[in-house]
């Protein structure tokens, strides 16, 4: 199996991540649920669904040596993503800003 790799933000208001793994297991990594927003180098995450945003990029999308930026403004709100210094197509905007955001990774 591929390792998979996600960052981005997960909000107190009911972001509750548990491990998982092997069959049957369920895994809320980031990006899983609704209170969860994460980028795995190609899909954007969130509620458990994916969006592509950067065709053609083999597995395992993020590799030794990727950066990855995360950024949240909460004035507007908005949370876009950055790979290796480029800005993604891709973007998380009007979500609930109930609660406190705080930085996750999914591995």
């Amino acid at each position: 199996m591929t390792p998979h790799f996600r960052v981005g933000w997960g909000n107190t208001s009911g972001y509750i991540p548990y491990p998982g793994g092997g069959e049957k297991w369920g895994g809320n990594g980031v990006g899983d649920d609704l209170y969860s927003y994460g980028f795995d180098g190609a899909y954007l995450w969130t509620g458990g669904r994916s969006t592509m945003v950067i065709p053609s990029v083999n597995e395992p999308h993020i590799k030794k040596g990727d950066n990855i930026g995360c950024a949240l403004d909460l004035s507007v709100p908005i949370i876009t993503f950055f790979y290796n210094g480029m800005k993604i197509p891709g973007y998380f905007r009007n979500f609930n800003l109930d609660g406190m955001f705080f930085p996750c990774t999914l591995r």
